[in-house]
C-alpha cells in the first residue's frame, strides 16, 4: 500500500522474521513508504563528507543507506517495531524504531521532506501524558500540573536557550540526580513518588518485571556506560507504550480518512499534504480521537518543516555546485557577521564567551560559501569567485590568506566593566574560519567532467573546478527531421561548412569530424587520442568552426596557447587545468621532432604537468580534445600507420584578406548558427558502431605523411619519379624499364649522400641497402657481386612505386609528371 500503512497482526508462534539493527519487531509492526528529495539527500551526504563533523559517522551512515533504498519512485519502505525488551508473556513495549525520518537528524528531514509533509506532533507529550496517569490513578502532582500549564514561563526560568531548558527536565523526568539548590530539585522529589506509585501496580507488572533483569544485564555489559535507573527505566517504557499506542491508532484513524502518513515519529507524524484540505480539522480530530480512544486530553500541533538557515548553511554547502544559486561574495559575508556582531553585542544576557561562540558558528557556515580548505603537503585555500556565468578558484597558500584578510574585523563586546565601562574586542572572521574545525576542507583540486555517479567521476572530498557545459541537449530529432533538415536555418551554414568547406565534399570525412565534434561537446570526459588538423589558407573559417564549438561547452573549458611550448612548458596552468578543448592555430613547425614528440604527449598522454606561479605544481588529467590549425604545407609529423591525425584539406575559396559582400554573407550566417539547436543535432546522430580510431584516410594526411619523409626516403621518392638520378650506379639491365636491373650498393650510397644523407641524417650503406630492400621491394642474395662489388636488384618502376607507397602510407601521387618512366 504505497504512501500508506499496512498493519500485521502476528500471533506469538508467527513473530515477524525481518530484523533492523538493534531492533526487534513485535506483534503489531508499522509499515509505511516516505517520499524523499534524492537530489537534496545526494547534496547533504556530499557536503557531510566534505565537512567531516556535520554528522556523525552513524548517521551518515544511515543517510547513505537510505539514499541507496529509495525505489523509482524516491519513496522508502520503513519498518517499525519496539526494542528488544519483552515481558514474560511475550509482549514488546515502549517506544517504536524505524530507519527513515525518524532516525536523521533534524535537518535532514527539514530539507528532504519539507516540499512533501506536515509534521503534527503532541505538545509536551511524556508531561501532558503522565499528567493524566495522575489524574487517571489519584496520584497529587501539583509541580508537574503546574509545568503542564505554564510551560513557557517554566522553561524560561531555566534558561534562555529553550531547547537546553526543555532537555533539563526530561533529565528531571528520567532519573538524573539534582542537587538540592536546583529549582527543579521539588519536581524530581515529586517525579520519584509517581514512579514509585506506578511500580507497585498491578497493570504495570509485567514491564516492571522486564525491566529489572534488563537494566541488570545492560549495566553489566556495559559498566563504562552511566548506569540505568531501573524505576526510571520503567518509567520511560510506560509513557512510550502510551505514547505509540496513540501513535499507531491516530494513524489508523487518519487512513480512515483517506489522509497518508509517511513516518511515525514518536510521538507525531509526518502526514503529506497533498492529503490534506483542512489542517486545523485534522489537529482537532487527531485531539478528540485521542482523548475517546485512550482518555488522554493531548494538544497536536504544526512543528515547521521549513529547514532554518542554519541547516542549509551548515549541512548543504553549494561552494562547489554550479547548479545551486550561491551569491555569496567575501565582502557580503564580512556584512552579515558586522550585523550580527552588533546583535550579539544589544543582548546582555550573553557573555563575551557565549558571543564569540555564536559568532564562530555563523562565521564558518557562512564562509564555507566563499572559502575552502584544499588539505595536502602545502595546505592551500580556494576562493569561490562568480564571474559572468562562470564560476572560478582562486588559490592562496594559506599564510597568503592570513595576511590578505586578518585585518578585515568585526567589533564584539567582551566584557561590561562598571570601572572601565564597556570592553570590546576586534575579531577576525578569517581568523576564525581558518583555526576551526566546520571549516570546509577537500583532499585535493580536480578537473573531472564524468557526471556524478558514473566509474571515474569525482569523488566528494575533491574540489571539482568542471562546472557543467554551458548548453546541454534539451531533445533528439527524429530520422524523419534529420533527413528533411528541419534545422537548416539554425545549424545548416554550419555543417555546409565542415562538409563543403573543411572535408571538400568528403562524405566519409564529414561522418567522421562531426562525430569526433558532437563527441566533444556532449562527452567532454572521453578523451579522443586524434586530433582534428586544419590546414587551409588564412580566412578560411578554421577559427570560426572552434568559436562556435566554444558557445556550446563554455569559453572557460577552451584555450588557445599562442605557442605549443607554453602549453607544455612554463606556468601552463591556464591552458590544462580546466580544458575541454585545445586549439593550436599556427603554434607549431611540423619538421620539429621536439615539438612532434610534445604534441605526441599532449594527444594521448593521460596526465598533463601543470605549473603556476607560487603554486606547487600538480599532475592533471588530460582529457582535452585538440584542433590543429595551419596555413604551412608542413603541419605534424605523420608516419604509415599514425592514429593521431585526422588531416582536413580545407577549401580555400572564402580564404582572403579582403573580405567580399559573398564571404561576409557566409561568415554572417555562420556565426549565426545556434549553439542549441547544434547540441541537439549532435545528441541526434547515430553513434553506434563509431571508432575513432578508424581515421579516413585524406590526401591532407597523405601529403603530410610526405612532408614527413626521412632524407633516405626523399632520397628513394626522387628517383622513383626519375630513375636517371641513379642510372650512373646501374651494373647492368636486361630489361626495358627505366628502374628494373642491378645497382652497385656503394655507388647508390654515394649518390644518397649527396643529396640529403650528411649531418645527423647520414645513415649507413648496410642501413640504406635494407631500407630499400622495403621501401621498393629490393632483392638479390647479400653477397651477390659484379666486377667484385656488391650489387642490388631493384624491381620494375610500377612494382618499386606500389612497394613505396605501401610502406609510407602515402596515398596521393608523389611522383613527378612526365618524368622518365613516369605514369
Amino acid at each position: 500500500m504505497m504512501g500508506g500503512m499496512k498493519r500485521i497482526y502476528d500471533d506469538d508462534d508467527h513473530h515477524s522474521t525481518r530484523s533492523a539493527k538493534k531492533t526487534n519487531f513485535s506483534q503489531d509492526t508499522l509499515v509505511l513508504y516516505e517520499k524523499w528529495d534524492p537530489i537534496k539527500l545526494g547534496h547533504l551526504i556530499n557536503a557531510a563528507t566534505r565537512a567531516e563533523i556535520t554528522f556523525d559517522a552513524g548517521a551518515l551512515a544511515k543517510m547513505k543507506r537510505i539514499y541507496g533504498e529509495l525505489n523509482s519512485t524516491d519513496q522508502l519502505k520503513v519498518v517499525y517495531g519496539h526494542s528488544n525488551w519483552v515481558t514474560e508473556s511475550g509482549h514488546r513495549f515502549g517506544r517504536t524504531y524505524g530507519g527513515g525520518y525518524q532516525s536523521v537528524p533534524g535537518a535532514v528531514r527539514r530539507i528532504c521532506g519539507e516540499e512533501f509533509y506536515f509534521d503534527l506532533d503532541i505538545e509536551n507529550c511524556h508531561f501532558v501524558l503522565l499528567k493524566g496517569l495522575c489524574e487517571r490513578y489519584g496520584i497529587p502532582c501539583p509541580q508537574l500540573s503546574h509545568y503542564v500549564q505554564n510551560r513557557e514561563p517554566c522553561l524560561k526560568k531555566i534558561s534562555v536557550n529553550r531547547n537546553k531548558a526543555k532537555d533539563s527536565y526530561l533529565c528531571v523526568l528520567f532519573g538524573v540526580e539534582i542537587r538540592e539548590d536546583s529549582p527543579l530539585h521539588s519536581l524530581h522529589l515529586e517525579f520519584a513518588a509517581i514512579t514509585d506509585k506506578l511500580w507497585m501496580m498491578d497493570e504495570y507488572k509485567n514491564v516492571r518485571d522486564a525491566c529489572i533483569p534488563h537494566v541488570a544485564a545492560h549495566n553489566a555489559k556495559l559498566p563504562e556506560d552511566q548506569k540505568k535507573k531501573v524505576k526510571a527505566t520503567f518509567l520511560s517504557h510506560v509513557l512510550g507504550d502510551y505514547e505509540f499506542k496513540i501513535t499507531q491508532d491516530n494513524i489508523i484513524f487518519l487512513q480512515g480518512q483517506k489522509i497518508v502518513v509517511g513516518t511515525n515519529a514518536h510521538d507525531g507524524m509526518l502526514v503529506e499534504k497533498a492529503s490534506i484540505a483542512d489542517l486545523n480539522a485534522v489537529l482537532r480530530g487527531l485531539q478528540g480521537h485521542t482523548l475517546e480512544t485512550h482518555g488522554f486530553e493531548v494538544r497536536y500541533v504544526q512543528k515547521s518543516m521549513t529547514p532554518a538557515e542554519e541547516d542549509l548553511a551548515n549541512l548543504w554547502h553549494p561552494f562547489n555546485d554550479f547548479r545551486q544559486a550561491n551569491e555569496y561574495t567575501y565582502q557580503r559575508v564580512l556584512h552579515q557577521l558586522d550585523r550580527l556582531a552588533s546583535t550579539l553585542n544589544a543582548d546582555e544576557s550573553l557573555d563575551g564567551n557565549q558571543r564569540i561562540g555564536k559568532l564562530t558558528v555563523r562565521a564558518c557556515q557562512l564562509l564555507n560559501m566563499v572559502f575552502a580548505c584544499v588539505t595536502g603537503v602545502k595546505p592551500s585555500v580556494q576562493q569561490r569567485e562568480v564571474v559572468g556565468d562562470a564560476i572560478r578558484y582562486k588559490e592562496r597558500s594559506q599564510d597568503d590568506f592570513w595576511k590578505l584578510f586578518k585585518n578585515d574585523t568585526v567589533r564584539l563586546l567582551w566584557e561590561q566593566d562598571q570601572k572601565r565601562g564597556d570592553v570590546f574586542k576586534d575579531v577576525s572572521p578569517a581568523g576564525l574560519w581558518l583555526h576551526s574545525r566546520s571549516k570546509l576542507k577537500y583532499a585535493r583540486v580536480v578537473f573531472n567532467a564524468t557526471p556524478h555517479g558514473e566509474p571515474g567521476s569525482a569523488s566528494p572530498d575533491e574540489l571539482n573546478l568542471f562546472q557543467g557545459l554551458k548548453v546541454v541537449p534539451t531533445k533528439k530529432f527524429t530520422v524523419d527531421e534529420m533527413d528533411r533538415k528541419v534545422w537548416d536555418k539554425d545549424v545548416g551554414p554550419f555543417l555546409d561548412h565542415v562538409l563543403k568547406g573543411l572535408c571538400r565534399g568528403d562524405e566519409a570525412l564529414f561522418s567522421y569530424v562531426i562525430r569526433w565534434l558532437a563527441v566533444t561537446v556532449l562527452r567532454p570526459w572521453q578523451k579522443l587520442r586524434q586530433c582534428v588538423v586544419l590546414q587551409a589558407e588564412e580566412g578560411s573559417g578554421k577559427g570560426t568552426l572552434v568559436e562556435i564549438i566554444k558557445r556550446c561547452i563554455g569559453e572557460q573549458y577552451v584555450t588557445a596557447p599562442p605557442t605549443l611550448e607554453e602549453a607544455l612548458e612554463g606556468f601552463n596552468a591556464s591552458y590544462v587545468d580546466t580544458c575541454l578543448l585545445m586549439f593550436l592555430d599556427e603554434a607549431f613547425f611540423g619538421g620539429s621532432k621536439k615539438i612532434n614528440g610534445g604534441l605526441k604527449k599532449l594527444i594521448t598522454e593521460p596526465y598533463v604537468a601543470s605549473r603556476e606561479k607560487f603554486r606547487e605544481n600538480r599532475s592533471v588529467q588530460n582529457n582535452f580534445n585538440i584542433i590543429m590549425a595551419s596555413n604551412e604545407d608542413h603541419v605534424v609529423q605523420s608516419q604509415k600507420n599514425g592514429r593521431r591525425h585526422v588531416v582536413l584539406e580545407c577549401s580555400n575559396v572564402m580564404a582572403g584578406a579582403c573580405m567580399t559582400p559573398e564571404q561576409i554573407s557566409y561568415f554572417a550566417k555562420l556565426r549565426a548558427t545556434n549553439p542549441q539547436t547544434l547540441v541537439n543535432y549532435f545528441n541526434s546522430l547515430g553513434m553506434e558502431g563509431w571508432n575513432p580510431d578508424n581515421i579516413p584516410q585524406t590526401s591532407g594526411t597523405s601529403m603530410q605523411k610526405e612532408h614527413s619523409l626521412a632524407p633516405h626516403q626523399q632520397f628513394v621518392m626522387d628517383f622513383l619519379s626519375d630513375p636517371s638520378i641513379i642510372a650512373g650506379a646501374k651494373a647492368s639491365s636486361n630489361s626495358e624499364d627505366d628502374l628494373e636491373g642491378l645497382y652497385f650498393r656503394a655507388r647508390l650510397y654515394d649518390l644518397y649522400k649527396e643529396g640529403a644523407g650528411r649531418g645527423r641524417f647520414a645513415i649507413s650503406q648496410s642501413m640504406l641497402t635494407r631500407h630499400l630492400v622495403k621501401l621498393v621491394g629490393a632483392d638479390g642474395p647479400a653477397d651477390m657481386k659484379v666486377e667484385g662489388q656488391r650489387v642490388l636488384l631493384l624491381p620494375t618502376l610500377e612494382v618499386a612505386r606500389a612497394a613505396f607507397r605501401g610502406e609510407t602510407g602515402i596515398t596521393h601521387d608523389v611522383f613527378v609528371e612526365g618524368a622518365a618512366g613516369g605514369p
